[in-house]
């Protein structure tokens, strides 16, 4: 928990670019990874870009820097008009959804362990991106954790 801890703090301190570049970058890691347990490419996209609304919607609230973040990837799959709006649409949808957080919990069992070490990065670095690591967005880490 105390390594957990400095690890929110280290990343709450880098700049959003460095963030939001390593969200990318670990981004074509995963992908390849979930179409190994998917089988289809399509498939592996939407169920990366599911993982990353579940992650939006963690404390309840989507800002600006998540949005962006996540939008050249969610444009990708859904297509332009993939906006803020329609994406908080969705972050509604998986506030508080326990089932769709507990498949996320699951697919982060099923992956390799270096890849579901990205993903709990990638999953910290859009929580931080904002600023700040939330105890709500905490408490879904932990439990992506466990």
């Amino acid at each position: 928990m105390k390594e957990l801890n400095s690890l929110f703090k280290k990343v709450e301190k880098m700049p959003k670019e460095e963030l939001f570049i390593a969200v990318q970058e670990s981004s074509l890691d995963i992908i390849p990874a979930l179409q190994a347990i998917s089988g289809q490419d399509k498939d592996s996209v939407m169920i990366y870009c599911l993982f990353l609304h579940t992650v939006l919607a963690a404390d309840g609230r989507l800002a600006d820097e998540e949005y962006a973040t996540i939008a050249p990837l969610c444009k990708a799959m859904f297509g332009d008009s993939f906006d803020y709006d329609a994406c908080k649409e969705q972050v509604k949808k998986f506030v508080n959804n326990r089932e769709i957080k507990n498949k996320m919990v699951e697919l982060i069992r099923r992956l390799p362990e270096e890849i579901a070490k990205e993903m709990i990065f990638v999953t910290i670095a859009i929580c931080a991106i904002d600023g700040k690591v939330s105890k709500p967005e905490r408490e879904f880490i932990e439990d992506l954790m466990s």
